[in-house]
């Protein structure tokens, strides 16, 4: 069996696919990893938040104040644990697709491709 030019290209083009197939796989395994690890932050400061409610039942949310001009605004950590729960899913939701682009987990996708760039 003679190596013709045709074969080689063709051995070569096998090649690239394959090593391409590897880097990508190694990129969206460390993608998913990270947004693991974004679900897995979001999910401990909801359930401290979700304590702090349980505890500050019958009491009044606290007031801030941000700033002399800013209106103050009510907090609850009821509130916030519920945004942190949003978190979590869209992180958990990024960790099982981190290839396939979507509103929701565009930010995440974002903010994890600005650090490694940074």
């Amino acid at each position: 069996m003679q190596f013709q030019v045709r074969m080689m290209m063709g051995m070569v083009a096998v090649a690239a696919l394959v090593m391409g197939a590897m880097v990508e796989y190694a990129r969206l395994g460390r993608m998913s990893a990270a947004f693991r690890d974004g679900a897995v932050e979001h999910a401990a400061i909801e359930e401290t938040l979700r304590r702090i409610h349980r505890r500050q039942r019958g009491r009044r949310p606290g007031r801030h104040f941000p700033g002399a001009r800013a209106r103050s605004i009510r907090f609850t950590a009821r509130a916030v644990a519920e945004h942190e729960a949003a978190l979590r899913a869209k992180y958990e939701r990024a960790s099982r697709y981190p290839g396939f682009p979507s509103s929701r987990t565009r930010s995440c996708r974002d903010e994890f491709l600005s650090e490694r760039r940074s």
